[in-house]
This record gives structure tokens, sequence and C-alpha cells, in this order.
């Protein structure tokens, strides 16, 4: 079986969760876009892991978790990440083919935010030079990091390419070597693995949401790789043999940093969600901004997707709210429709909202179904009947067994 978790918004949906409850029913997983400015988090045994580049799977010893060609990798966070696992963890492989991200790429990343009439919010992480620098040809892949002669080439030609710009090189050449050395035994051709084990089951791991794509998401508030299915391609793995393609929503909408978001509550109630949901960034730490669900923007992603299955994250935040509102359509220029416009922000968006009856009883931790309210169920039912899409597993808490899987 191959299957591929797929964040269906602007990101913070809760793939990690999701991933790491699956993952010992998986042989291998792979994390295939993005770089640490991800944040996803798992809560094992009580304890809580933020993981930035590391996959989601890494706390599980029967599964091998990869970092495929698609991502960008930042030596230094992924030495501190791994350093901080616990003794028994799954191995680790990275794509020869990804490419790493330079201590040096923050100042660049600063440098471009400052320049803009209207700011990104991006982590300024340096992800985005990375991945520019990737397009310039002049980006460092993973097999010429381990290559100490490659490395030092390399090393000279992305100084001046920094010093053309005015600022210089932070990196030292002798700590990016050590760190080479650290990751050199995790290198491997991942392409070719995958393909030869491509009968056993694979989970490919979405970082970030789709709505940040750098071409289908609200441009230029996006991120600078492919969060959805297209991103896969680029590690080297051929869609069609996909069989789950599992799209994961909130049960609310929410979003970090600047960028056009419809549904949003400035009220009581978005303060309400954001508090009793905990939406603060595992990245930055800013405290998200929440709204009702947008089913406008989630039919894009999942058509888009081509989704099979939906993984409905956070129920238990909207116990104790009288009535739920859920956009079912926008209004443009007098006129309705439900498919998301390539040039939205240039337009005025009107969200057009059914409303639905709330639930007061508390369902944190549950996972049978039977247990939910007649509303919780009405709510879920509502959504899979607007998106056309099975709903297979609900989260109501951050533990993997607070999780009712659907048949």
């Amino acid at each position: 079986m191959i299957a591929s978790v797929i964040g269906l918004s602007w990101g913070d949906e809760g793939k990690g969760k999701i991933v790491d409850m699956l993952r010992d029913k998986f042989d291998y997983v792979v994390r295939y876009s993005g770089g640490d400015n991800a944040g996803h988090t798992v809560v094992r045994d009580g304890k809580t892991y933020k993981f930035h580049i590391l996959p989601s799977s890494i706390l599980e010893p029967s599964t091998i978790s990869i970092i495929g060609a698609g991502t960008v990798v930042n030596p230094y966070v992924l030495k501190e990440e791994y350093d901080s696992l616990p003794k028994e963890h799954g191995k680790l492989l990275i794509s020869k083919r990804a490419h790493i991200v330079l201590k040096s790429y923050r100042k660049l990343d600063a440098l471009i935010e400052d320049l803009r009439t209207e700011r990104i919010g991006t982590t300024l992480r340096g992800i985005g030079p990375a991945y520019a620098m990737k397009m310039y040809r002049l980006g460092l892949r993973v097999i010429d990091f381990v290559n100490s002669e490659k490395l030092k080439s390399a090393y000279e030609e992305i100084k001046k390419f920094l010093g053309i710009l005015g600022l210089q090189m932070e990196d030292d050449l002798a700590k990016l070597i050590e760190l080479s050395e650290f990751i050199k035994p995790m290198v491997v051709d991942v392409e070719e693995l995958l393909w030869n084990e491509r009968y056993k089951n694979i989970l490919f791991e979405g970082a970030q949401g789709y709505m940040l794509d750098i071409d289908m998401g609200t441009y230029p508030f996006v991120t600078s790789s492919h969060p959805g299915l297209a991103g896969i391609v680029d590690s080297g793995f051929p869609p069609f043999l996909i069989d789950r393609r599992i799209g994961v929503l909130k049960a609310y909408a929410t979003r970090v940093g600047e960028g056009i978001f419809p549904t949003e509550l400035t009220d009581e109630t978005g303060d309400f969600i954001r508090n009793k949901g905990h939406e603060y960034g595992a990245t930055t730490g800013r405290p998200r901004r929440c709204g009702w669900l947008d089913l406008v923007q989630a039919r894009f992603a999942v058509y888009m997707n081509g989704i099979n299955e939906l993984a409905i994250t956070k129920l238990d935040v909207l116990s104790g709210l009288p009535k739920l509102k859920v956009a079912t359509l926008y209004e443009i220029d007098g006129k309705k429709t439900e498919m998301w416009p390539a040039d939205i922000l240039d337009k005025k968006i009107v969200p057009v909202y059914e409303e639905l009856d709330g639930w007061e009883e508390d369902i944190y931790g549950v996972s049978d179904v039977n247990r939910l309210p007649r509303e919780a169920l009405r709510y879920l039912e509502f959504i899979e009947d607007r998106l056309k899409v099975k709903i297979t597993y609900i989260s109501t808490g951050p533990e993997p067994n607070h999780t009712i899987v659907r048949a």
C-alpha cells in the first residue's frame, strides 16, 4: 500500500499526528517537501516532540524515515533534532538529490522581506533562498555536501554570490565539514530504493498546506515548494502509484502570517478557538489567525490533489460553541461561486455561510464514534456531503489514541 498525507489549507492541520498514528503500518515514511520552516507536533507517551525537518515517523523503530529530494535540509537543525531523539527511534535516510540550507540564507531571506512593500510573513529560516539558489543552479546538493572538495568549491561560489548582494558568509566551513560527516552515513539513492521497494508500504508526508503551494496557493503569500501531490514528483516517485490520498483538514480554519483568509474571525469566537486549540505556531510561536471552516478553499485542495480520504482534526475544540458556521460559497462581484479563483487577492470576497447547531459535550479524547454528540456527527456528515469524500479519521486530541477510525 502506498499513501500520502497532505494538508488541505494553510498548514498546521495536524498532519504530524496523523502520520505518527499510522507510522507502524508503513515500512517507509517519506518527508517530500519543504524545510525546517515546517512544524510537526507529535505527542507520544505524554511527551511532546516538535519536528521541523525530521519526518514525524522517526519515533517508530520499525519504520525507516526518509528525507526526500524535494526537501531542503538545514544540517544544523537536523543534527539538533536528531540528537534530541530518545534512544529507541527509527532509521533515517536522506536523498542525495535534496538541497542544503545554509545559515547565511537567513540574512538573504530577511533582506528580501525588508524590500517588500507588503510583507509575506516568512519564517526567515532561509527556505525560500535555498529553493531560489537551487533554481539559480548555485544550490548545494546533499551528495556534494558530503564530498569535502565539492563542498569547498560550492562554499566559495556561494560566498562570492552573497558578496555581490552585500552579505557576508555566516557559515564556518569547518563546521559544515563536521556536519557533512554527521549526515554522510544517512545519504543514499532514495529514488532507486523507493522504486525497488514500491510493493511495500510507503507513506509520503507533506509539509505546510496546499494553499501555500508556490503555484496553486495564495501567491505571493505562499511557501517555496509544492506541499501537495505534485511535490511527491519532486521526490522521484510516480504519483499514479499512490492508492490512498489522505487530506488533513481542521474542523475550523487557521492561518499563520500574512495573506487572504476569507473566513477569519477577529472577535471573541476567534479568541475562543485560538485559546482552546492552543493555536500558536510550532516553528515561530506566533498566534495563528482562526476562522470558520472554509469548504470553498477545501474543495479546491481536494480537487487538485485527488483526495479520496479525509482526516478531520481538532473536532474537540468546537465543543461549547452553540452555533457553527461553514462557508460553502463565495460571493464575488455579486455572483456566487464554489470554486477558488486564481486572482482571489484582487477580489472582494464575501463568504456565504450555512449555520449548524453546535454541542456542549466535552469530546476530548473520544475514540468511539458512537460517543460523539448528534450535532458533531451532523457536522461531519455536512463536510462529507459537500466535499464528496469520506472522513476516515476524526481526531479529538493530540495523542494517537485520541482518534476515531472509520473503516
